[in-house]
């Protein structure tokens, strides 16, 4: 019986990211919440306490034409080592991976999220770095 409910929570998981698309994103996001992945160390642990209050500030609008403004407020962070907030985003649904990088500057990325819905709850977890965005869309 556990193995069975195990089997449909997975299988339910599956049909879940099958369904998102570009439209599913078109709107204003806001991150609810910052938690880290269990690969983090004692570190990145540190850094996340550092990082949370100015990432719970966060938002994101994302547009029809892969346009958007990406808000990230970070004290201490010199202007130049800034991101430009207008992003161009894609979505790519065979692997879940939704893309940000500059408007102007597209050689780059600012970020790149690993997408997952469950029960509502839609998380972005950095590639590159042990976190989750818990996400929530505001419009």
């Amino acid at each position: 019986m556990k193995y069975l409910l195990s089997l449909l929570l997975v299988i339910a998981s599956l049909a879940s990211h099958a369904q998102l698309s570009e439209p599913f994103f078109i709107g204003n996001w806001k991150v609810m919440d910052v938690v880290l992945t269990n690969e983090a160390g004692s570190t990145d642990k540190k850094v996340l306490t550092m990082l949370k209050p100015p990432l719970l500030k966060s938002t994101f609008l994302f547009q029809k034409n892969h346009k958007g403004v990406c808000r990230i407020i970070m004290p201490g962070l010199a202007k130049e080592s800034t991101p430009s907030p207008d992003i161009y985003w894609t979505y790519n649904p065979d692997n879940q991976l939704l893309s940000i990088q500059e408007w102007k500057d597209r050689r780059g990325f600012i970020a790149r999220f690993i997408v997952t819905v469950a029960d509502d709850d839609v998380s972005f977890a950095l590639t590159d770095y042990p976190v989750i965005l818990k996400v929530k869309k505001v419009n």
